[in-house]
């Protein structure tokens, strides 16, 4: 259900919860700790910067770092911001029959989203961060 580009980008903002603090932290550290590829990681880190939940700094100590507190960054804000989940307001397959009203099914289906919103909504990253009873949503990498 989930994008791979979402799956990363959540990876990538646990792990400078979990790591920077405040320091800005270079891509390859980053790809290190997740095991996401390095450039992958960095387109996903500029559209990070864009929808403005990391701050991109150019040059020498240059690198990524969050915006806001983990507390203040939920999972929804992480997939929105990256693969954001398309709610079904129309009949998508453009059935001149159905005008702007939706079937049966896809008024289910929206509903379906609708709870995976409130539910990605209901969880930050700092609750991601602060669960120790769960293993860490990253990788078997020696770098962590």
């Amino acid at each position: 259900m989930f994008s791979q580009t979402a799956e990363y980008a959540l990876r990538a903002v646990v792990w400078l919860a979990e790591n920077a603090g405040d320091a800005s932290v270079g891509n390859q550290r980053i790809a290190e700790g997740t095991c996401v590829p390095e450039t992958y990681l960095a387109k996903i880190m500029q559209t990070l910067a864009q929808e403005e939940l990391v701050t991109a700094r150019r040059g020498a100590g240059g690198g990524f770092a969050l915006n806001y507190e983990p507390q203040d960054i939920t999972v929804f804000d992480v997939v929105n911001a990256v693969s954001p989940i398309k709610r079904i307001t129309s009949c998508p397959l453009g059935l001149k029959t159905h005008g702007k009203m939706r079937c049966r099914m896809h008024e289910s289906l929206d509903a379906a989203l609708e709870k995976v919103e409130e539910a990605l909504s209901d969880t930050t990253i700092a609750q991601i961060v602060g669960d120790r009873s769960r293993p860490k949503p990253m990788c078997d990498s020696p770098t962590r």
